[in-house]
């Protein structure tokens, strides 16, 4: 038996078979072991490409920002200068509306820094601001105004103690041309900004930012342990670089993916700039709170938002409540929670104390200071129907984008209190007409009577007040400018400064304020029907002077004066001042029958305060570009329609309307002072008008309905009170100014009853005003003395024509299509 017999029959187990060596295993562990270190290197590489992608895209985008025009700045236009003179009526709330809308701070003591203004009694204290006015730097400087007896007294300028005659201040905030970002902002180099605000924010935000590189691992723990040691979020996680970050270039939204870009580009941020540069753009970006649907950012915005000040005068208790803002506007908000914002900034003044930026007693005297806080007044939309006149002016030569994103400023001429003053006064006299006459607004229900009121300097034409209606909220329609409206009355002045500028048509006879009209109802034919003037008050003289004509504004002679003149040269002045165009020279021409704008109106009348010449009314003073230089500047030039001395002759005609005329109810209430105006009513008194006319101010009151319906008004009913209410409401009830006399008027005593110059017949004389080489004749009735006053009595002929027109009187309903009977 052989031994493996032997062996298997021993009864023991078999030993297994020897495992075959794994060669072919640790080949592939080999093989395999490359190509996983070269997988692993594609994909490090792929990632690295990926990553080098993605940050050079980051960069990019980045570079595209800081190095183009990281804001949109919105076009601001304000009004013009709020000029003060002494002697001026007025009192001290005068000046304190003006300083609260241009964000002025009203503080107890004296003021101590720009942006300040302090009130006691009758002496109004201001530190006036800085500003750049067009071509004429306005410094800062400490004013005093002394009102007595409701004038303005004295103004002085301290410390010094030099007394002023006048003074400017600085235009307000009227509104801004907004892009899609409806953001308000001050741009300004870092060098501008104090230190105790750097500090203050550096402080309050990123304590470490010049040591980190725009992550802060150390400023996230730090965070969370200040936050978990005071039960409430005292400190934020992230640097200024993210903040920057996240607010050019990121959401708000919450997620993961969202704070790894932001640490991401944060990074980059760092490496491509200066600390210097990411913190002059954050001071500048950063969201500060809400002026109604704008936002407050930057703390250049933000400084004169809320406390009145250009940034560089802020102390250290205003710098850390500014700085307190950065974690929640809305809650720190100092004008709604002041409270809350001294917590705040106090908590942020005890940090800088902390890290060494303020000394213990800065801190003291800091925390127990409360900032005066501004009303926030400035900025908002004001003179809306004046405002939308200028944004369409601005229109037709600047683009939408410009206006939106280049940051201009405009500086207009408007008057910000003779503005505010206008649309009281029109909206008092509108309330106060409806209020007497019940039985007008209830056959006008449901439709409210509207008016404008313009008022613009008649030697420049700059528009000081332009008031479109009683409520912009209610209609946007500017009556002012859009509506086209009959005269009325209105015309006449210029028919009578046509006569004195060309005479006659028919008679080398001079036209004059002493010429003698016919004040008989007559009738004429005209295109084949027959048409009739008739005075308003149906009453007839007779006969009257040019002047009587004017003054008690009587439609017959007034025809006849037309008729004279001649009514192709009518209208030719007529449209050289403005008071319409395409003017037809139909005979109610005279009554004011043919269209015009309010506005148009009001630049027609310059040509009596201004030497015979329209200027052009305009609203838009100058334009300045975001570096303060002049790209545009409003003026205008005086156009020539008539002499000096045919403009001063109808201006003097126009003082007697006030004196003792249509309008003679000035007078009777107190104004005084040289003032000359005119009165005008439209056929079944749809429209109500009155024009004043001072040296140094001229104002348009126009009341109506929009669907032309009757008012029931005379101009001397419905618009002469308004104008009354508004002149005395700027101070101009009483003026000591007086319209300048040209050369070439002489003065001579007349006959009253023929216009001729009176005689040693003449029993009844009156002084009259002519052109020195445009006499009248002698006196023809007393020229031989009596023999032609019996011999005038005896034949009586004028009388007796006039007689005979009166049997010929006629409707005037039944006149031309396009005559209209005007009062």
């Amino acid at each position: 038996m052989s031994p493996r017999g032997q062996e298997s029959g021993s009864g023991a187990p078999p030993s297994p078979p020897p495992r075959p060596r794994k060669k072919k295993s640790r080949l592939r562990a080999l093989l395999l072991r490359p190509r996983l270190l070269g997988c692993a290197g594609i994909l490090l590489l792929a990632a690295a490409g990926i990553a080098s992608v993605y940050v050079f895209l980051l960069s990019r985008e980045i570079r595209a920002t800081f190095e183009g025009r990281l804001w949109t700045n919105p076009t601001r236009i304000y009004s013009g200068p709020m000029r003060l003179h002494v002697g001026q009526s007025g009192g001290p709330a005068m000046i304190q509306t003006r300083l609260d809308r241009c964000g002025y701070t009203r503080i107890p003591a004296d003021p101590r820094a720009p942006g300040q203004y302090r009130i006691n009694g009758g002496v109004v204290d201001v530190y006036a601001r800085e500003f750049m006015f067009p071509g004429d730097p306005w410094p800062r400087r400490h004013l005093r105004f002394v009102f007595r007896g409701g004038r303005l007294a004295t103004i002085v300028q301290l410390p010094e103690g030099r007394g002023l005659r006048d003074v400017q201040l600085e235009p307000e905030p009227l509104a801004a041309v907004f892009g899609k970002d409806r953001e308000e902002r001050t741009v300004l180099p870092l060098a501008a900004y104090p230190k105790t605000l750097v500090n203050a924010v550096l402080a309050a935000e990123d304590q470490r930012f010049f040591s980190h590189h725009g992550v802060d691992p150390l400023g996230v723990l730090r965070a969370l342990w200040q936050d978990a040691r005071t039960g409430q979020v005292v400190q934020g996680g992230s640097t200024i670089t993210q903040q920057t970050v996240k607010n050019l270039y990121l959401t708000s939204q919450r997620t993961l993916g969202r704070k790894v870009r932001e640490a991401v580009m944060a990074l980059i941020l760092d490496a491509s700039y200066s600390k210097e540069r990411i913190l002059e753009v954050y001071l500048n970006e950063i969201y500060l709170g809400q002026r109604g649907s704008n936002g407050v950012c930057g703390f250049g915005e933000a400084a004169k938002f809320y406390f009145g000040k250009d940034v560089q005068d802020l102390d250290l208790s205003e710098s850390a409540m500014l700085a307190g803002l950065i974690r929640a506007p809305a809650v720190y908000n100092p004008i709604a929670h002041p409270d809350r914002a001294s917590a705040r900034k106090n908590l942020v003044v005890e940090q800088m104390r902390e890290q060494g930026r303020v000394t213990k007693e800065e801190a003291s005297r800091a925390t127990a200071r409360m900032p005066a806080i501004s009303r926030g007044l400035g900025g908002g939309r004001r003179a809306p129907f004046f405002i939308d006149d200028v944004t369409q002016d601005l229109a037709k030569s600047h683009s939408g984008e410009n206006l939106a994103e280049k940051g201009l400023r405009v500086v207009t001429t408007l008057d910000g209190f003779v503005q505010d003053q206008a649309e009281q006064a029109l909206a008092r006299g509108l309330e106060k007409i409806e209020r007497d006459r019940p039985k007008l607004v209830k056959r006008h229900k449901g439709t409210h009577l509207e008016g404008c009121l313009i008022a613009l300097k008649p030697d420049t034409g700059e528009v000081l007040a332009m008031v479109g209606g009683r409520g912009y909220a209610t209609s946007q329609f500017n009556r002012a400018t859009q509506a086209h409206r009959q005269p009325g009355s209105l015309f006449k002045p210029f028919v009578y400064a046509t006569g004195f500028e060309t005479g006659r048509v028919d008679s080398d006879e001079p036209f004059t304020p002493a010429t003698i009209l016919e004040d008989e109802p007559f009738m004429m034919t005209i295109g084949g029907r027959e048409w009739s003037p008739h005075n308003y008050d149906e009453d007839y003289r007779g006969t009257v002077s040019a002047r009587e004509a004017l003054e008690g504004s009587l439609n017959v002679p007034t025809v006849h004066a037309a008729i004279e003149i001649g009514l192709p040269k009518i209208v030719e002045v007529g449209e050289a001042a403005g008071m319409g165009s395409d003017l037809k020279a139909y005979p109610s021409l005279a009554l004011g029958a043919q269209e015009v704008v309010p506005l148009d109106a009001a630049a027609a009348f310059t040509i009596f305060a201004n030497g015979g010449s329209r200027v052009e009314p305009y609203t838009i003073a100058a334009v300045l570009d975001d570096d303060g230089k002049i790209i545009q500047k409003g003026h205008t030039q005086a156009r020539p329609v008539i002499s000096p001395q045919a403009a001063y002759l109808t201006l003097d005609l126009m003082r007697g309307v006030v004196n003792h005329g249509t309008a003679g109810s000035l007078r009777g209430h107190g104004i005084g002072g040289d003032v000359a105006g005119k009165t005008g009513t439209t056929n079944d008194k749809r429209d109500a008008w009155f024009i004043g006319v001072r040296p140094n101010i001229l104002a348009l009151v126009w009341v109506g309905y929009d669907d032309m319906t009757e008012t029931t008004l005379t101009g001397a009913e419905g618009a002469v009170p308004i104008w009354e209410d508004f002149m005395r409401s700027i101070g101009e009830a009483d003026s000591d100014e007086r319209f300048e006399r040209p050369e070439g008027i002489a003065f001579e005593m007349v006959d009253p009853e023929t216009g001729g110059l009176a005689t040693g017949g003449c029993h009844d004389t009156v002084e009259e005003m002519f052109i020195e080489d445009r006499l009248p004749g002698d006196c023809p009735i007393h020229a031989d003395g009596v023999f032609k006053k019996f011999w005038r009595r005896l034949f009586p002929g004028k009388e007796r024509q006039a007689e005979a027109g009166a049997e010929t009187r006629t409707d005037a309903s039944k006149g031309h299509p396009h005559e209209r009977q005007i009062e």
